[in-house]
């Protein structure tokens, strides 16, 4: 998609940015309907997105308050270098499972979150796996609702409030990635 860049005063009196694509025809459209022109907009802000006049992007962006909105935590890629990332979102309607994922984080005792157990019981199955070096855990599951456990005998863990998904109900999808997150403190 080629973009340019056109000044918008918010409802708040903030200057922003509004940017909207310009050509023919977006190639391709991977998800929801598409219109024309299409108009993405992006804060004024630390979390705008750095994006270059006349540059064509793969782009991912979220409906809020019926617009596109994006900012700069997302998968922003020129066009040139996105093969790969195209073939990981045309292999998603392939799958036959969902992955799930989380991390826990150590608080400020630097508690070590190396190797803790995880398990994640669903209605049809249960998992169990352990967490890396940077305490990352992957899940690769059937489709469904879940929840994720920690067992430790030297760590307090608990959800994080600010987790994307709820570890205590999830659902995983076909293709999807429910995501949360931990954190841990010295028992």
């Amino acid at each position: 998609m080629r973009l340019k860049a056109r000044p918008h005063i918010d409802d708040v009196g903030e200057l922003q940015r509004k940017w909207e694509r310009s050509g023919s025809r977006i190639k391709p459209w991977f998800r929801g309907r598409v219109s024309n022109p299409i108009k993405v907009f992006t804060e004024n802000s630390s979390i705008r997105l750095p994006l270059e006049l006349n540059r064509p992007y793969l782009l991912f962006a979220n409906k809020e308050g019926g617009r596109l909105v994006t900012g700069n935590c997302g998968n922003l890629v020129l066009l040139s270098q996105a093969r790969a990332k195209i073939r990981e979102i045309q292999q998603i309607g392939r799958a036959s499972d969902g992955e799930i994922e989380g991390r826990i984080v150590s608080d400020d005792t630097n508690a070590e979150v190396v190797g803790v157990r995880v398990v994640v019981r669903g209605e049809k199955k249960n998992y169990t796996t352990f967490t890396d070096q940077h305490g990352w855990f992957h899940i690769h599951g059937e489709p469904g609702k879940y929840s994720a456990h920690i067992e430790s005998a030297h760590l307090i863990v608990s959800p994080f409030d600010l987790s994307y998904d709820d570890p205590n109900h999830f659902v995983a999808h076909k293709g999807g990635c429910p995501l949360m997150q931990f954190v841990a403190s010295l028992k």
